[in-house]
């Protein structure tokens, strides 16, 4: 995909909290990318990123002039649990340039997850020295309107980077009409059946309910008293 005219990757759907009616296996990726926000993944996100990456032609293409530099967390410390150690890991199983000291969070901001039209930069230092001239890979865990993205995109092409490329782990699913709806409906299909078999059981209840009744009625309809006993 292409954002803001950039090439992006990202490796898996990732649907939010809010979605309920998900597969076991995007439930394991939201969890993966929760440990990885709290710095507990590093290691396993390098290695899966590094398997898909290094099969792209955009790295072959761009990875002897290549920095490797993550979009800034909120705070200092969220950035440096989150990205100092996986930068490192990551840049050395692709054999880039670690550009986690690329940008400085001179001050923490508050979180701005969802909002648009703000400035998301103010509040970083750059250090042109460690992309001028050079292709960024710009990662970060998840992207969503692409809003972040495309503020620090803009902002390194105009310091002096040659080009930018956006690598995340997940991309944001709002709706999902290929999986939730069908198993909402799917659900509720079970539900029916499950509804219609109680019926159809206490139908069979009934039925043979009155059949023992007629049995009975008959037995005493056709009963007859001893013949008499012949001389």
């Amino acid at each position: 995909m292409r954002i803001d005219g950039a090439l992006c990757f990202y490796i898996h759907d990732y649907y939010p909290t809010r979605c309920k009616d998900i597969s076991v296996s995007d439930r394991k990726t939201s969890n993966l990318v929760f440990r990885f926000k709290e710095g507990r993944q590093a290691a396993l996100v390098a290695k899966i990123f590094s398997l898909c990456i290094a099969r792209m032609p955009f790295f072959k293409e761009k990875a002897a002039n290549a920095v490797l530099i993550p979009i800034p967390a909120a705070t200092r410390e969220r950035n440096i649990t989150r990205f100092a150690r996986f930068c490192s890991l990551l840049s050395r199983r692709l054999k880039v340039v670690d550009g986690f000291r690329a940008t400085w969070i001179k001050e923490d901001r508050e979180q701005m997850k969802g909002t648009h039209g703000q400035d998301k930069l103010s509040n970083l230092i750059f250090h042109p020295d460690y992309f001028k001239g050079r292709d960024v890979f710009l990662i970060d865990d998840i992207i969503s309107s692409g809003e972040n993205f495309t503020q620090m995109k803009c902002k390194l092409i105009q310091l002096g980077a040659k080009s930018v490329t956006g690598l995340f782990l997940g991309k944001t699913i709002k709706e999902r009409p290929d999986v939730v709806k069908p198993l909402k409906q799917i659900l509720k299909e079970q539900e029916i059946k499950t509804k219609t078999k109680k019926k159809e059981k206490e139908i069979r209840r009934k039925e043979r309910e009155q059949e023992q009744i007629n049995n009975g009625t008959d037995e005493v309809l056709t009963f007859q008293s001893p013949t008499s006993i012949t001389e």
